[in-house]
């Protein structure tokens, strides 16, 4: 199964690499990340280059604009978003997947 993760940048070299090596570290699902980006200056859009990860604009001024556009754009059954300064256990998604399919 494919996840899908939206991440908001912004000038976010500094901790972007910990990030999306969280995502592609998670058990047992195929990640797709997309990175919004809304006009990063400080080497962000070369990490994204480095890792292969999807790259939108939006415009700045507004983080959940950004986070809406790349979930728009998303066709699998999970989508999520992820701030480029934060990261995931390696099983994280899968604890939230398993969670979210259990039926009371």
């Amino acid at each position: 199964m494919t996840i899908s993760y939206v991440i908001p940048t912004l000038n976010s070299a500094k901790t972007l690499n910990k990030t999306l090596l969280s995502l592609r570290s998670q058990e047992q699902f195929k990640i797709d990340i997309t990175v919004v980006d809304s006009g990063s200056e400080d080497g962000t859009l070369d990490i994204c280059n480095k890792w292969q990860v999807k790259v939108l604009y939006c415009k700045p001024g507004n983080m959940y604009e950004a986070v809406n556009l790349g979930l728009r754009q998303c066709t699998t059954p999970w989508v999520a978003y992820l701030n480029s300064d934060d990261w995931l256990y390696p099983d994280a998604t899968k604890r939230l997947i398993t969670l979210g399919n259990t039926e009371e």
